[in-house]
């Protein structure tokens, strides 16, 4: 068997999980975890991607996604309160949306050509593609913002070079990552959506985050960690969804199961933040425990060019 070198630091590494299509490893050094697949390149990731990404009506309906996007809006005006925003990974548009209300002029690019159709009809300036696609001036932007975009990505360090070179040098980088650290990841384990997932490449914690960063050419400014009320029931719907093997099965190649957008799909959707609105007092406490010690689902960087 060949000896899995880690993408990061090229040292051994240990293999942690193994499925037919894929491997799980974890760097013997500097920690890092990710997901081995023989000869990945832009091709290879496109076709995992091929029917993930056609739910654009059902997600724009969950309200609760809001106010994620407004707490990620919230923490960025910490550190930029105005300027102009390139949402790389923009999806359905809420966080262009929301920072265009709060003031920033906002453009947005996404690899789905269904999301970027959507979200051109709402009014927004985005663009389809991946980032390698399109023409940006240099430093033309005060913020790059990428929420639960870099673990997608088959070279996060070349892509994190490409963005500073499109970053203002007072401008400011806004990554949000799901948290390898989380508790929920540590309890149930590689079983779960978060590894399973496809399209899910490397998995982050704050060192091996900020070694990326740091390696591009930038510094961390701030790490935080946010777990909302839905993400522990999000978490164990996709665990439940990803370890029957029918539905992992579908999930990957059944489009029409992947595309249906009927009741039954949106009640699917929205039965996490159900539960969580409904638990609310205990949920939001255990997150708040989650957030001080940054073990929540979420990883939120701010970086800055060094």
């Amino acid at each position: 068997m060949q000896e899995v070198k880690c993408p990061y630091c090229a040292e051994g590494t240990k293999e942690m999980w193994r499925e037919e299509t894929f491997t799980i490893h974890k760097c013997s050094s500097c920690t890092l975890v990710f997901k081995h697949i023989p000869e990945l390149n832009r091709e290879k990731v496109e076709e995992l991607q091929a029917d993930l990404y056609t739910d654009e009506v059902t997600r724009s309906k969950v309200k609760k996604l809001y106010t994620m996007i407004k707490d990620r809006v919230d923490i960025l005006k910490k550190h930029k309160s105005s300027g102009r925003i390139l949402e790389i990974g923009c999806a359905t548009g809420a966080f262009l949306n929301e920072a265009k209300a709060q003031g920033f002029d906002v453009v947005g690019l996404d690899a789905s050509s269904n999301y970027a159709q959507f979200t051109n009809d709402l009014g927004l300036d985005v663009r389809h593609g991946r980032l390698e696609d399109v023409a940006f001036q240099k430093e033309e932007f005060d913020v790059i913002a990428c929420s639960h975009l870099l673990e997608h990505i088959e070279d996060p360090l070349s892509f994190l070079e490409q963005l500073k070179a499109y970053l203002k040098p007072e401008g400011v980088l806004f990554l949000v990552v799901p948290n390898e650290a989380s508790i929920t990841n540590k309890v149930l384990g590689y079983k779960h959506s978060t590894y399973q997932q496809p399209d899910h490449l490397y998995f982050f914690s704050k060192k091996t985050l900020i070694n990326y960063l740091h390696k591009a050419g930038f510094e961390a400014i701030e790490i935080l960690s946010k777990e909302y009320t839905h993400h522990i029931f999000n978490t164990i719907k996709g665990y439940f969804r990803y370890n029957n093997a029918n539905e992992k099965a579908s999930a990957v190649s059944d489009k029409k199961a992947v595309t249906n957008t009927g009741a039954k799909r949106k009640i699917k959707t929205q039965l996490p933040h159900i539960m969580g609105t409904a638990l609310y007092p205990l949920t939001r406490s255990y997150g708040l425990l989650l957030e001080k010690g940054l073990k929540g689902h979420e990883l939120i960087a701010i970086a800055k060019k060094k």
